[in-house]
């Protein structure tokens, strides 16, 4: 009886539609699910927002308008074909509950099609000429965002790991960085030594003076800070600034990954697993993703003796 009275107060709109949906998954699955949903419900709001489509019922909501939603965020957030489709799963489960309350009497979802799961061109490796460009340019314009893309190059940590690294995590006698278990993407902690010529950056930050549990990377004040970035804070800068860089969409922030993963295998002629263990994989074939345009010949077992100037 409580349910088919729930059924009745349908959303008004398709906004007020997908925050009843990331409330009810919440309540349904807990925390865990709570920050997936969150993530796809924050960037489709502004996507929506920017549509102008936040007060449409949901029951004008057609497969043409949750298309353009989707694609519109892809665009917007610099997303490949994964995120597309982790949206529109969330989009499909959402559409789905409201077809089940019988707030719908169909379901816009049905012609609503997946992007194919090979997405090749994202996260694309950036050309020398390319790389020093955007250097020189973030140096000038964004020095705090070239501080992070260089921290990434030369530990080889994911953005989202970067982002949660402490004051604390950085060990000037031995000259370290450690990845936490409870940060690390893998939930392996990593200890990454900081090669000579990055010292001076690292020495600049001058941590003996912060707080241990300050974030070496706080977006809000650009430095040291007590407040962790968001999730997309470092991206959302870099798609800022990528239309006067003069490179496409495809590249992207996490692109820098895929280019020092590529000049450590070029440069050193290691086997895959050195690059694997740069880029902190559990799986080979995610690294063999990372070199599929590189070339395979002449590979030999050896440990990298050369790294990349950054």
């Amino acid at each position: 009886m409580q349910k088919q009275q729930f059924q009745l107060e349908s959303p008004s709109n398709l906004l007020e539609g997908i925050k009843w949906f990331r409330t009810h998954k919440t309540k349904l699955n807990g925390h865990r699910t709570d920050e997936r949903v969150k993530s796809a419900y924050n960037v489709l709001t502004r996507t929506i927002k920017k549509m102008g489509i936040e007060t449409m019922p949901i029951q004008n909501v057609n497969a043409g308008i949750i298309t353009q939603l989707l694609v519109q965020t892809k665009k917007d957030r610099g997303f490949g074909n994964k995120r597309y489709n982790d949206l529109h799963s969330f989009l499909n489960t959402c559409f789905s509950e409201f077809y089940n309350n019988e707030w719908l009497r169909t379901n816009p979802f049905a012609r609503v099609k997946r992007l194919p799961k090979e997405d090749t061109e994202l996260h694309i490796p950036y050309t020398d000429i390319e790389f020093e460009r955007i250097k020189s340019y973030l140096i000038d314009k964004e020095p705090f965002l070239w501080e992070f893309i260089e921290f990434m190059c030369f530990t080889g940590f994911r953005p989202n790991e970067i982002k949660q690294l402490t004051v604390g995590d950085i060990n000037t006698e031995n000259w370290t960085v450690r990845l936490r278990a409870s940060v690390a993407k893998t939930r392996i902690e990593r200890i990454v030594k900081i090669r000579p010529e990055y010292r001076p950056m690292i020495e600049s930050w001058k941590l003996d003076y912060q707080p241990k549990n300050f974030y070496l990377f706080s977006n809000k004040i650009k430095g040291i800070g007590e407040k962790m970035a968001g999730k997309n804070a470092f991206s959302d800068m870099f798609f800022k600034h990528r239309p006067f860089m003069n490179i496409t969409e495809n590249h992207t922030l996490y692109g820098f990954r895929h280019t020092m993963a590529l000049r450590i295998f070029k440069e050193n002629h290691c086997n895959m697993r050195k690059v694997q263990k740069y880029l902190g994989h559990t799986c080979l074939r995610t690294t063999f993703n990372y070199l599929q345009k590189a070339d395979f010949q002449n590979i030999i077992d050896d440990t990298p003796t050369k790294f990349p100037t950054i």
